[in-house]
Order: C-alpha cells, then structure tokens, then sequence
C-alpha cells in the first residue's frame, strides 16, 4: 500500500506524501517561483509524484488542512482547490478535510506541533496554544491540553476576526505601505531604530487601548467564545469577506494615528514598536491566567500558528514560563505544516518524520556556473574562505520544506555587519534586519549559556525563537551581523543549531571555524534574489550567480556541495 498525501490550501499552499518516516514534501511557492503562492498546490502534486515514483491509483488517503468556512471538496473549484484535477491526481482517495464544526484548522495546528514534539521532547503533560490570522469559521485562538491518553482536549477558543492578533499585525503592516503577508517580519527590525519621548508617548496611548480591548475578550471567559453564525449569503467566497474587510478597515485606521505620510521610515518604527508591544502584552497574559486557573500541572508550552514566526513573541513567552517548563515553537508554525496534524488525527503518523526539514528531493545534476565541490572538499576549502571574509553560497542536498533556509540553499558568511550589508544589497534587501546564526551546541552554549538549552530542544535546530547573548558586549565586538539589539539595549540571536547527524557536512564546516578559526557561528540567510522563493533547482540558482555577479558589492563564491 502506498502512503498518503497530507494538503494544504490557501496560504502557503503545499503537498507532502507520507510513507512511514518516509516524507517528501514541497511549498506551491519554489516551484511556481511565486513568493507566498496560494494557488491550488499542482506543481507540489506532480513534483512528489515525479520523485517518489508512486502511482495515483494506490493513494488511498489525502488530508487536506485550509481555513475556509464552506468547502465541499467534490465540487469546489477555485482558486485554493480543484475538485476535478483531485480526482485525476487521487482517483481512489478518500479525501478528509478540517472544518470548524468537527475537526478544524486550529486543531491541525496543535496535533502537528505535538507530532513535532514527539519526536524531539517526549513531554506529556503539554499545553497547546494556536494563535494566528484565522482558521475555520473565524477561530483565532485555540488552547489545549494532553489527556492521559496522549490526545488533546480544547479547554478554550476565540472567535472573530476583529479579535486576531494574526490580523492585527498584518494590517498594521499595510497601514504604513507594507506588504501584510511579506513583510511582516521586518517590524522586528524598524521597532529598535530608535523614537524621541513624544513618539513613545505617542505610540503607548495606543498600544494601552488595544491592549486593553484584546484583554477584555481574550481573558474573559464568555466573550467571543462562539462560534460566529454565518451573516451573509453563500456566494464564491470561503468566508465572510464583508465581515473581513470590515476588520482590516479597523485596524489600518487605528494604526494609522501612528503614520505620517511624509515620514515613511519613522512610521515603521513607530508601527513596529507598537503592534509588537501589543502581540507580546496579550499573549504572555493570556498564558499567565491559564496557567494560574487551570488545575493541570502542563510541563511543556506548545505553540503553532503564524504569530509564531514572530521569534520575539516566542524569546517573551519562553521567558514568561515557570522555570521548570520546556517551551516549543512548531518550526512549521504556519499553515504549511497543518495537513500533517489532519493525518495525525486521522491515522498513525510516524514523528520520526520531524527529524529534520529537508524534505524537498531534488536535482544537482546539469549545466551551471557554480564551482562543484565534494563534501570532503568543502570542509578543507569552505572553513578558510569564510575566516578570510569571503561570502559563500552553498547548494546541497534535499530542500528545505517551510520558510527557513537551513543551510542546504544558504549563503554563510562571518557575522560581520558589512558582509551583511553587501548580502542585503546582493540580494535586494531592507537593512534592517540582522541575519541568523548557524552554529553548533558547543558554541550556543559559550553565548547564550547552557542554562536555557534544553528549554527548546528540537526548535532550536530551526531559528524558530531568540535567545540573548550572556554578554552583549561581547556579542556587538563579535557577531554583530548576528546579533539583534533591542530597545534596552540587550542583543539576542535566532539560533539555527545544527545538528550533526542531520547535516554533517555543514556542521564540519562549523567545527572547523570554531576550532580553528574561533569563529562560532555565520551568518545564514536564504540563497535567493529579493522578492522570489528560496532557490530550489540549479535555474533558479544560475539566476541568482547572474544577479548577484551585477549587484554584490563584495567577493563572493558559490558551490554546489556532492556527497
């Protein structure tokens, strides 16, 4: 018997084929070379077919996760979903999807960060919490726990989009001309620029009045607790979009009293300060209370959902716990990783599927200008061209599955602030944004200490949350490139841990810089040209040698690496 197909619609649209702890698996986006594609995942479809080799006659099971509220997968089509070209993919499939009235999109969240923490903690006493823009009929928080059984009992959830933290920072980036699924991420960056006094004052009358109102639902235990009934007629749409706009029209107004029009940067900053502010106020409160009011002794904090990319969210929530409890951010904390919680629901899926991320199979094979090297050979060159400042592209192995490159489609460097400029520039970047540092457990441990590591096992290998630096100092005069310095003036780093089993080559490379070279970590940031997916094939990667030959101020060097 063949194994499964685990889909995903809608944002960060993607298929992955289970088969055991056999996993392959692609985002729509690296191949339809669309960044963010939403579209029916076709390509990611015929992709796992071409390399698994799998017939479409022996699917018999097809999970699908989406966070529409009216779909009926034998008829659909639109643009998330073909019900015809499904029946040709999977002609004797039986398809199960989430729904807000049985099992639903938060729900697939939480069992695939708990399959995620199986395999790399083995807690038992968990708590859950999915927190993102909405899933099914409007949730917007969901809360668990583990039974004894190792299933998970919801004991909260928040419905309505006016009442989505997702949403909130979403449209806060548009009410200051950002792109609210794109560039989100860079409110990390503008909130530490700096603010005179009256801005500050200005952005904290704000952020007490949303903060305010989110805690007033978020906290009750009444409010927002049902689900919302449908209020207009069954058109095309998936979901109440009037009632959708009506909250992005909020939003952007109320962040708009911290926009002026002739001061776009310092708007951002203001912006980004405040929606930040507000994220981590009511999160870490709302964790709090559960945890003061449940009579459930919970030795681990699991946590899916988009607002989980946001690593400072995390580093306060880690921060927040009771000292005894583990804290684990779901690396796939957006939607691509849902699909696998409908098939855990559903049937018996193996954790070890989570040992690492690399689950795109692809080619190395043909025609470029990159230099090809031997893992032997990278370990004995790459090590000294780094130390030396050279920038240095790596393309090897299997692709990364999810938004992270982790060091199989990277360019690595020192964490050297002017090697991060001429990568920014390369590639068409905002610059204000550190990068992440790819390291080893033995130099986590020098600078962040050996105190908090085993807080986040499994999370740590995939940049997921930020620790700070035990010595600032130290951090600014060594791995500036790497360190990010927050408003009261502490530095923190997202650490991608590597780990030798699963990427050996690199974590040779990493031996070698640290031993040899003291360096204790690069730079490591997604090997693509600004505005376009992570490369995947060697077109994408000869695009990215024809772009950043014209626009990289600084030597650099490319290598596909063959085992």
């Amino acid at each position: 018997m063949a194994g499964s197909f685990c889909l995903t619609l809608g944002h960060n649209a993607s298929a992955v084929y289970i088969d055991d702890d056999f996993i392959v698996g692609y985002e729509e986006e690296r191949l339809s070379k669309k960044k963010s594609d939403s579209s029916f995942p076709d390509l990611a479809i015929q992709e796992i077919y071409r390399r698994v080799g799998v017939s479409p006659d022996d699917i018999e099971n097809v999970y699908i996760s989406h966070w529409f509220d009216h779909h009926d997968v034998s008829a659909t089509e639109n643009k998330y979903y073909s019900a015809a070209r499904m029946k040709t993919y999977f002609p004797n499939a039986t398809f199960t999807q989430t729904s807000g009235h049985e099992f639903s999109h938060h729900d697939a969240h939480a069992l695939s960060v708990q399959l995620f923490n199986s395999y790399h903690n083995q807690t038992e006493h968990n708590l859950v919490l999915v927190v993102d823009g909405f899933g099914n009929n409007q949730e917007v928080a969901s809360l668990y726990k583990t039974e004894l059984d190792g299933s998970l009992k919801r004991i909260d959830r928040i419905y309505g989009y006016e009442h989505s933290l997702g949403l909130m920072y979403q449209y806060a980036a548009e009410a200051c001309g950002m792109d609210g699924i794109n560039d989100v991420y860079k409110f990390l960056g503008y909130r530490t620029q700096g603010m005179t006094d009256d801005e500050m004052l200005r952005c904290h009358s704000l952020i007490d009045v949303m903060v305010g109102d989110f805690i007033n639902v978020w906290l009750a235990d009444d409010l927002a607790r049902d689900m919302p009934k449908d209020n207009f007629e069954l058109t095309d749409e998936v979901i109440d979009l009037p009632a959708l706009m009506e909250t992005k029209r909020q939003f952007i107004n109320a962040f708009s009293y911290l926009v002026d029009d002739d001061e776009q940067f310092q708007s951002r900053v203001r912006v980004g300060y405040a929606v930040q502010e507000i994220l981590e106020r009511v999160v870490v409160a709302y964790v709090r209370k559960k945890l003061e009011n449940l009579n459930y002794e919970a030795d681990n904090l699991l946590v899916a959902g988009g607002c989980f990319y946001n690593v400072r969210l995390n580093d306060k929530l880690r921060k927040a716990l009771p000292s005894h409890m583990h804290f684990t951010p779901m690396p796939l904390a957006g939607d691509q990783g849902a699909g696998l919680g409908v098939a855990a629901f559903y049937d018996d899926v193996n954790p070890g599927i989570f040992r690492n991320l690399y689950w795109g199979m692809r080619d190395t094979v043909g025609h470029t200008t990159a230099e090809r090297i031997s893992s032997a050979e990278a370990v004995r060159t790459i090590p000294k061209l780094i130390a030396d400042g050279m920038i240095v592209n790596v393309f090897h192995g299997d692709h990364e599955f999810g938004p992270r490159a982790l060091c199989n489609t990277s360019t690595l460097a020192k964490p050297d602030k002017k090697l991060v400029e001429a990568i920014n520039t390369a590639n068409g970047r905002t610059t204000v944004m550190p990068m992440a540092p790819a390291m080893l457990e033995s130099a986590a441990m020098k600078m962040f200490g050996d105190s908090i590591l085993w807080k986040s096992r499994g999370s740590d290998e995939f940049m997921i949350t930020a620790w700070n630096f035990e010595d600032a100092d130290w951090a600014a005069d060594n791995v500036a490139g790497a360190a990010h310095r927050d408003v009261d003036g502490s530095y923190s780093g997202r650490p991608q841990i590597v780990d030798p089993t699963q990427n050996a080559v690199v974590a040779d490379i990493l031996e070698e810089l640290f031993t040899q070279y003291d360096i204790p970590c690069v730079i490591n940031t997604s090997l693509n040209i600004h505005g376009q997916p992570i490369v995947y094939d060697l077109e994408d990667l000869e695009k990215v040698q024809t772009d950043w030959t014209q626009h990289c101020p600084l030597p650099f060097r490319t290598f596909i690496i063959e085992d």
